[in-house]
């Protein structure tokens, strides 16, 4: 019951960006990303229970949601519906899976995100 809260991946104190992505693996491979804490939905939705709590723990942080090219066009919608409880929200499409990204890769989108 507790996976509608995500699975947070807390790599720094003091981020400089929460990026929320579908899954652990992903969530995982932004550890190489310094300044970055990074939450896993475990989906694609956005619930307002996970919405609240990061608006609760990171006010005033630049949050992205990053999910997988075959969730395009939730990034939209979750953004709009979610922009009222995290003001700072923002959503970036991704081509590939973070998981699967090249260590250059990373650094490209690490470039967009920070």
């Amino acid at each position: 019951d507790n996976w509608a809260v995500g699975s947070w991946h807390l790599h720094t104190k003091y981020p400089k960006v929460v990026v929320v992505v579908e899954d652990m693996p992903s969530a995982e491979k932004l550890h190489a990303v310094p300044g970055v804490n990074a939450i896993a939905l475990l989906g694609t939705s956005l619930p307002d229970e996970l919405s609240n709590r990061i608006a609760r723990a990171y006010p005033g942080i630049p949050i992205v949601l990053s999910l997988d090219n075959d969730a395009t066009s939730n990034i939209v919608l979750t953004v709009v519906n979610a922009r009222r409880l995290i003001p700072t929200l923002r959503g970036i499409q991704l081509d590939k899976d973070i998981k699967d990204l090249t260590p250059k890769e990373l650094d490209e989108y690490a470039a967009k995100i920070i």
